[in-house]
């Protein structure tokens, strides 16, 4: 019916999806966040967004759910940023852990010690459709072999007889 009050308006609720929630067409703009100065902290930012500052925190904790474009972390120090993110940017940080999921390798700029970058591991409620809305699903969902990196040097591809770089495989 009409969702008035009745007994079996509860059913109804059973079948809600996040991800029914998060079409492109109807959707807000991704917004920017920017995580400055922090200390001893934790910030959880659940959501999609477009860009991501993380600049000058120590001791901290910050997870994003998924980054359209870039992830930056800049001038920390052991603090640790999950993110699934289109590019992320580690700049002059000191023993930072960056757990990431992401199309592109990271960029380390400046002098970055002590830094280490693992896979994402993270898994929470609308995670799906952040992904969705950050345009990360589809790249998340390609078979492995579709990522791997294909090099072919003009001697390799004269001995192998041609432009079929597919037959070299760095797995």
């Amino acid at each position: 019916g009409s969702g008035g009050g009745g007994s079996g308006g509860a059913d109804d609720d059973d079948d809600f999806d996040d991800d029914d929630f998060d079409d492109d067409s109807t959707a807000a703009p991704l917004f920017d966040c920017r995580v400055v100065g922090c200390r001893d902290a934790r910030a959880y930012v659940l959501t999609a967004t477009r860009y991501v500052d993380i600049v000058g925190c120590s001791d901290c904790l910050v997870v994003v759910g998924a980054v359209a474009r870039l992830v930056r972390v800049i001038a920390c120090e052991r603090t640790h940023v999950a993110s699934a993110a289109g590019r992320a940017l580690v700049s002059s940080c000191l023993g930072c852990r960056l757990s990431l999921y992401s199309p592109f390798p990271p960029l380390l700029d400046g002098d970055n010690r002590s830094c280490r970058v693992a896979p994402l591991a993270a898994v929470y409620d609308g995670a799906r459709g952040h992904l969705r809305r950050a345009g990360l699903l589809a790249a998340a969902s390609l078979p492995r072999e579709s990522r791997r990196p294909t090099v072919e040097s003009p001697a390799s591809a004269q001995s192998h007889g041609g432009d079929d770089a597919s037959s070299l495989d760095f797995g």
